[in-house]
């Protein structure tokens, strides 16, 4: 719509361009950061007169009213984004890790490894904890995930299957811990940090008295991953809806 605008000069499509840019915000705040330079790169080539409109205001406005909710819900769960943004460059940041991050950009996540995750979650829903499970413990039952990355799978792909909503501790946690009341939980890489096999379990130990490994997620090749394991927590040390304040993080 940009470069209708420039090549026509019909600036009422920015009323469009306003809709798709506060619908991108709202999706992903990184769309502000374009949108920003997109302004700035029209003013320097020269063009103004794109700028300054009424439609170009218009557009603008469109775009801060999909923006306001997000707002307001930020300022009501202590700006949740910006706390997590600080945290991973405090863990993430820096120059020594640009050529790191340029190389998971060309590398890491492109299409050159969808096979790994479709293989992935076939044998992790082959593996079975939830379903091992005795019906009646189910109904007191939670599925905690380490990240919103397994927490967004186990949601999108449970339809059909039986799982309750997952929960996670990061990004997720503003969202609560699902079952409140629940005395057992199935969790999936737990903790604030890239952990497993007995590190797990001595971080899980501080707030369940009983942890086990239930099921290894393996694979075909053997490859180790994140998902390595999947552990079943009971004796709680305390009510599920009072451990969760203890598990958000934002790394």
């Amino acid at each position: 719509m940009v470069a209708r605008i420039g090549r026509t000069g019909d600036c009422r499509w920015w009323l469009a361009g306003g809709l798709v840019a506060g619908l991108g915000v709202a999706d992903d705040h990184s769309m502000a950061f374009f949108a920003v330079a997109l302004v700035i790169g029209t003013l320097l080539s020269g063009g103004r007169p794109m700028i300054w409109n009424r439609w170009f205001l218009a557009g603008a406005a469109i775009a801060v009213c999909f923006e306001v909710p997000d707002l307001w819900w930020q300022a009501g769960h202590q700006w949740a984004t910006i706390a997590m943004t600080r945290a991973l460059n405090e863990e993430n940041g820096g120059l020594a890790n640009v050529a790191t991050w340029i190389y998971g950009q060309l590398t890491a996540v492109t299409v050159a490894t969808v096979w790994v995750w479709v293989v992935g979650l076939r044998f992790l829903w082959r593996s079975g904890v939830w379903k091992s499970l005795p019906p009646r413990r189910r109904d007191s039952a939670v599925i905690f995930a380490g990240d919103y990355g397994e927490a967004g799978a186990i949601n999108e792909l449970r339809r059909g299957t039986g799982l309750p909503t997952a929960v996670s501790g990061d990004t997720e946690w503003c969202w609560g811990p699902g079952n409140a009341h629940a005395t057992t939980v199935v969790a999936v890489i737990p903790g604030p940090v890239d952990i497993s096999g007995s590190a797990a379990t001595a971080y899980l130990r501080q707030f369940f008295t009983h942890v086990r490994v239930a099921a290894t997620l393996s694979n075909p090749d053997g490859i180790h991953n994140q998902e390595w394991h999947g552990y079943v927590c009971t004796g709680r040390r305390d009510p599920w809806a009072q451990l969760w304040p203890g598990l958000r993080h934002y790394s």
